[in-house]
């Protein structure tokens, strides 16, 4: 309840202060929606000039495409900017300041990182998943969907994980932001079906860096439902990667002597 007031009091300060500007507030929000829809109109161009990717049709990979952005829109929201903000404070020998709030240091960095637009991400992830959904016929009210729900939740928490680990990073090494660009990059895999990969690669995105779930097992489990087996699969590797994240984060901390040395 504590944290909660803290994210909502520090999301609050963010938004009175976009809307201090508001033409420009409701120009950034038209701007990421457009950029959201840019992918499922790049889809429809590709599946009307191409049979498309193997095993998905037209309105199967948009469902696939809808999840992404959900999931994007939520890593945006609580995660996206905590890397980039512990880098540069560490850079600028400001951490300290936060050392002395009377909250756990990585939840007060996260809720001063919260970035209201990644919201706008979700609703319209949320509109293209609920059309796609609808065209195919796939009912929503049921069990499916809570796991898909809880699906979308446990991939979110690979972007947390990511970004904790590249923080942890900053108290352990001198140039840390090529990690930025890195994860990013690697965060590009999970624009596409995890079939589309040889087995080396299906792999690593499923149980080294678990981006696997942030779109694909989600719309599988709509798609075809879910099965112990492959909830496990989903579910474990992310479990263990966010534990990892954690305990680097500690001994990273453990580590910092703050700006005086």
């Amino acid at each position: 309840m504590k944290y909660t007031k803290l994210i909502t009091r520090c999301a609050g300060i963010w938004l009175m202060r976009d809307f201090a500007y508001k033409y420009d507030f409701f120009i950034k929000t038209l701007a990421v929606a457009v950029y959201d829809v840019l992918g499922p109109l790049i889809a429809l161009f590709i599946y009307s000039a191409t049979p498309g990717l193997p095993g998905w049709n037209f309105y199967q990979f948009l469902l696939f495409q809808g999840t992404l952005i959900i999931v994007f829109g939520l890593g945006r929201t609580f995660s996206a900017s905590l890397a980039w903000w512990t880098l540069s404070a560490i850079y600028l020998g400001e951490f300290d300041q936060y050392l002395l709030k009377p909250y756990p240091t990585l939840l007060y960095l996260m809720a001063l990182t919260v970035d209201h637009y990644g919201l706008v991400e979700v609703a319209v992830g949320t509109t293209v998943v609920t059309y796609s959904a609808t065209q195919l016929g796939i009912p929503l009210l049921t069990i499916s969907t809570l796991i898909y729900i809880f699906l979308i939740i446990t991939a979110f928490f690979v972007h947390l994980g990511s970004n904790i680990i590249i923080s942890s990073m900053g108290f352990l090494a001198v140039k840390s932001e090529a990690l930025l660009q890195l994860y990013m990059n690697l965060m590009d895999f999970a624009r596409y079906p995890l079939n589309v990969y040889g087995p080396g690669l299906r792999f690593f995105l499923t149980f080294l860096f678990p981006i696997a779930v942030t779109s694909f097992f989600p719309a599988q489990v709509l798609l075809k439902g879910a099965g112990i087996k492959m909830l496990a699969i989903a579910i474990i590797p992310v479990a263990i990667y966010f534990t990892i994240s954690l305990l680097l984060w500690n001994t990273a901390m453990k580590k910092y002597r703050s700006a005086g040395g």
